[in-house]
C-alpha cells in the first residue's frame, strides 16, 4: 500500500493543525471546560465554513464525497488538539448511516449535515445493549399513516444541541431505524457532561408521532445499514486515538529534555530512554493496526468486521499504556488539572469506550470465522 498523502489530504491535515492551533488551543478548551455550557453549536458551524462536515456525505448532497481515510486524517488531527465536538457521532457516524440507507428523508438531511445546518444526533445505545445494535428495545408501532416511537436511549453524544436523532427501534419484531425531529413533542433529553470533557445525554421517547416517511430504513437493512457505519466511525475513533497518542509522546519527550535532575535532564536517563522507545514502538504498531483496519473496510462483512476489531483492540491498548505512562512520566505535574497530558488520557479512556470497548472487540474478533489466508 501506498502511504504518501494525497495534495487534498495534505490540505486537509495542514488545514485542521493551523485551525486547532489558532482557535481551538488547550487554554481556550479550558476555558470552555470550566464554563460547563454544553457543546458548542458556534464551533460546529465553523467546522461546517472548514468543509468537515461535508468529507462524507455525497455529492449530490453537497457533500465532498471523500473516503473513509480523509476522515480518519481530521480525526487523527482533531485527537491531537483534543477536540470533543461529537465528530465521530454527528459527522461520520450519521453521515454514513443515512448514506447507506438511501432514502428520501436520510438523503434529504444530508445536505443539512454537510453545510451545518442540521446536527443529527445517532441514538443507538439502551441499558442492555453492551455495543449490540440488535439488542433494541425501543419501539414502533404503525398507527394509520404513523408511526409510534417509545423507549429510552443513552449516551447520545452531541444530543443536547442535535436536530434530530436517528432512532434505532424494533417494528413488528424487526429492527428499523427513524429519524426523530428533536423538537418533536415526547421527546426529552437529560444531559450531563463526560469524563473527557464532551457532553452526553439519555433520550426518552414518550409516545412519539412521526410521519410515515420517518423510517429511515426497513427491516432488511437496517443492521446491516449500522454494522458497515459503525465498524467506519470505531476505525475513525482509533484514528483520533492514535492523534492523541501523538501528542502525548511529543509532549513527553519534551518535558524530559527540559526537566533536569541531578545536573542533567531527565532525557538522558538510559532508563528513560527504554521507556520511551518502548512507548514510540506501541505508537507505531497502533499506527500500523489503523492503516490495516482503513485497508479492510471494502471487504466483506466478516473480514471487515474482524480487521476493525483487531485494530481497536490493538490500538486501545496502545492509548492506555502510552496515556498512563505519559502521566507518569511527568510526576505530579502530569496530575495536575491545569496541564494537558491528563486530559488526553482522559479523551483517550473515552475513544476505547465509543463504538465498543476493547472485550466487545476482542469477543467479537474471536468469534467470526476469518478465512485463513
Amino acid at each position: 500500500m501506498n502511504f504518501d498523502f494525497s495534495e487534498n489530504q495534505i490540505i486537509l491535515r495542514d488545514g485542521a493543525r493551523r485551525f486547532i492551533s489558532d482557535r481551538y488551543n488547550f487554554e481556550a478548551r479550558y476555558k470552555r471546560l470550566n464554563a460547563a455550557q454544553g457543546s458548542d453549536r458556534q464551533m460546529w458551524a465553523q467546522f461546517a465554513e472548514m468543509g468537515w462536515l461535508a468529507i462524507l456525505a455525497p455529492e449530490e448532497a453537497g457533500g465532498l464525497g471523500w473516503s473513509i481515510t480523509e476522515a480518519a486524517i481530521l480525526a487523527q488531527e482533531f485527537g491531537r488538539g483534543l477536540v470533543v465536538e461529537p465528530f465521530l457521532e454527528a459527522s461520520v457516524l450519521a453521515t454514513r448511516i443515512l448514506t447507506l440507507a438511501g432514502s428520501p428523508s436520510a438523503n434529504a438531511i444530508l445536505t443539512g449535515i454537510a453545510n451545518g445546518e442540521q446536527l443529527v444526533a445517532p441514538a443507538l445505545m439502551e441499558v442492555q445493549s453492551r455495543y449490540n445494535l440488535n439488542q433494541v428495545t425501543t419501539q414502533v408501532d404503525f398507527q394509520d399513516q404513523e408511526l409510534l416511537v417509545t423507549g429510552r436511549k443513552l449516551l447520545v453524544a452531541g444530543g443536547d444541541i442535535a436536530d434530530f436523532f436517528i432512532v434505532s427501534a424494533i417494528a413488528e419484531n424487526k429492527l428499523v431505524l427513524v429519524l426523530v425531529p428533536a423538537d418533536t413533542a415526547g421527546v426529552k433529553r437529560e444531559v450531563y457532561p463526560a469524563l473527557d470533557g464532551s457532553w452526553l445525554c439519555d433520550v426518552t421517547f414518550d409516545a412519539v408521532r412521526l410521519p410515515a416517511d420517518a423510517l429511515l430504513s426497513d427491516e432488511n437493512r437496517a443492521l446491516e445499514i449500522l454494522m458497515q457505519a459503525s465498524d467506519e466511525a470505531a476505525i475513525v475513533a482509533g484514528a483520533e486515538a492514535l492523534g492523541c497518542m501523538d501528542r502525548i509522546l511529543e509532549m513527553t519527550a519534551e518535558y524530559l529534555h527540559t526537566r533536569k535532575q541531578f545536573g542533567q535532564p531527565l532525557a538522558e536517563f538510559q532508563v528513560l530512554q527504554h521507556r520511551m522507545a518502548d512507548l514510540f514502538v506501541e505508537t507505531e504498531m497502533a499506527r500500523a493496526a489503523l492503516h490495516s483496519g482503513l485497508s479492510m473496510l471494502c471487504a466483506n462483512d466478516v473480514e471487515r468486521a474482524a480487521a476493525v476489531s483487531a485494530a481497536r483492540v490493538r490500538i486501545d491498548q496502545a492509548a492506555h499504556k502510552i496515556g498512563n505512562q505519559g502521566i507518569h512520566l511527568h510526576g505530579g505535574m502530569g496530575m495536575t488539572i491545569e496541564y494537558p497530558v491528563g486530559h488526553y488520557y482522559r479523551r483517550l479512556l473515552v475513544l476505547a469506550r465509543i463504538f465498543g470497548d476493547t472485550d466487545f472487540h476482542f469477543e467479537r474478533y474471536s468469534n467470526l470465522k476469518v478465512p485463513a489466508i
